[in-house]
């Protein structure tokens, strides 16, 4: 196992009681599939903690932006995952309590993670709170490294989450009251507020915009109005190109009022190339039938 650098590990453990507990078993394939990926991907740390841009997944899972994005929003709303749109870091809730950090180089990687992240971050309290019964095996002055997170809060507080994900779905999860046979999930007290538009299913994809915390959600809905306005494209596919740009170019990522307009000129210019693309040669007079 590499303990140096960042925290990369060169592999992941899974316990055999993952697949039997009932909060596991009650996923959907993809969620189980991509839940076993983030325990065991090459981009996880001993903190389960660590930067995932949503296309990293879709590409080493073969699986669609749009399926990844469902996969995490279930694996959140059954407390598996933490997930920060607006730098692309996930934090697995209950990592640590399970992966336990066992001597001090393990330490020495987490700490020097944890000071790599940036400090914008905005569920550092909650991976603070997830660590601190393994304090022993970090670094000594250690405590210091959390006053330069913006989150930072002088008391760690136990896990308590009370989250907005700005897509209408508020999630009260309470943490601290985990049932002794919790193996890495906590259990969602209710969903408030639930709409048809932006229920997981009527998602089609999130885009990070340039405010902190604040995500575009384009609905199945809005695909489907966009496509035969644009009928020369792959409005799905389009639509995922953009993102991924924005991704690419985090400097440019639009406000939550501008994202729309931005996916309309990028339809708009995607459309009008396709326009001038040449169409196939017409046969000779000698090959048609």
């Amino acid at each position: 196992m590499n303990s140096q650098g960042g925290g990369m590990r060169t592999f992941g453990r899974i316990q055999t009681a993952f697949w039997s507990h009932p909060d596991i078993i009650k996923l959907s394939s993809t969620a189980k599939l991509i839940a076993v990926y983030l325990l065991t991907c090459p981009h996880s740390t001993f903190s389960g903690c660590f930067r995932l841009p949503k296309v990293y997944a879709a590409d080493d899972l073969n699986l669609s932006v749009e399926t990844v994005s469902k996969g995490f929003m279930e694996l959140f709303r059954n407390g598996f995952l933490l997930y920060d749109e607006t730098v692309s870091i996930l934090l697995i809730i209950n990592f640590i309590k399970w992966n336990p950090v066992s001597n001090q180089n393990i330490g020495k990687s987490i700490a020097k993670q944890i000071e790599e992240l940036p400090k914008n971050f905005k569920y550092v309290e909650q991976l603070r709170a997830s660590i601190e019964s393994f304090a022993n095996y970090l670094p000594k002055g250690f405590e210091t490294v959390w006053e330069r997170f913006e989150n930072h809060s002088s008391k760690v507080s136990p896990i308590d989450l009370d989250l907005d994900l700005d897509l209408d779905l508020d999630l009260d999860l309470d943490l601290e009251k985990e049932k002794d046979s919790n193996f890495f999930c906590a259990e969602p007290k209710k969903i408030l507020d639930s709409t048809p538009e932006t229920l997981p299913e009527n998602i089609f994809l999130e885009i990070p915009t340039n405010a902190k915390g604040k995500i575009f959600v384009v609905t199945e809905e809005q695909v489907r109005e966009w496509e035969p306005v644009y009928p020369a494209v792959d409005v799905k596919a389009e639509i995922r190109k953009a993102a991924a740009w924005l991704d690419a170019n985090p400097a440019n990522r639009k406000t939550l009022r501008g994202m729309k307009r931005f996916l309309v000129n990028w339809l708009s210019r995607s459309q009008d190339k396709a326009k001038r693309l040449p169409g196939p040669p017409e046969l000779p007079d000698y090959l048609k039938l």
